[in-house]
């Protein structure tokens, strides 16, 4: 499911994980599904973010194509933004818009 999930949000005690299924609530906390997966980056201290599904990158937000291909926008905060950077300057699929 690893590949399929584009974003999770920390809502209290529970995460809620945006898949290709739709919405899936879990309590597991960011940093175990960190863990868990290779390819998700904190973009805010309660989002993960996928950035191979990041279309587009501006300051303080993000967005993120989803599995059923409509957009999703993420807020960046500026301590998670150089790191998601330098994850995305390999990719094509996004623009930068300062």
């Amino acid at each position: 499911m690893e590949e399929e999930l584009a974003v999770c949000e920390r809502q209290g005690r529970y995460t809620r994980l945006y898949h290709r299924y739709g919405q899936t609530d879990v309590r597991e906390n960011l940093d175990a599904i960190l863990r868990q997966t290779g390819r998700m980056q904190y973009c805010h201290q309660s989002f993960l973010v996928d950035p191979a599904r990041i279309f587009r990158l501006r300051r303080g937000e993000c967005q993120v194509r989803m599995p059923d291909g409509s957009l999703m926008i993420v807020p960046v905060s500026k301590n998670h933004s150089e790191k998601l950077v330098k994850a995305l300057y390999g990719q094509r699929n996004f623009t930068e818009i300062p």
